[in-house]
């Protein structure tokens, strides 16, 4: 049994960068090496969304998103962002 594990992940929104959405994340390898993957990955946030979060989604077709980054404060993949909405 140690050969299969189950996550709960975090994909970002990419607007606000809240949790734009959770997905299980499962190994199918069957291998102790790929079930200790997963499992790392449990209540961590692996990306970016492909879409906005429920929040930002409210928005979309009344404000304009400016996204920005700051780069003294992010680190290689992590980006620290900053940025402002503004109703159209």
């Amino acid at each position: 049994m140690d050969n299969f594990k189950v996550s709960l992940a975090k994909y970002m929104c990419p607007i606000c960068g809240g949790v734009a959405e959770e997905v299980i994340v499962t190994n199918t390898r069957l291998t102790k090496g790929a079930a200790s993957k997963v499992e790392e990955l449990n209540g961590k946030t692996i990306g970016f969304s492909d879409h906005a979060c429920k929040e930002c989604s409210k928005y979309k077709d009344k404000a304009v998103f400016f996204i920005g980054i700051d780069t003294g404060k992010s680190f290689s993949e992590e980006v620290y962002r900053i940025g402002q909405m503004r109703p159209l």
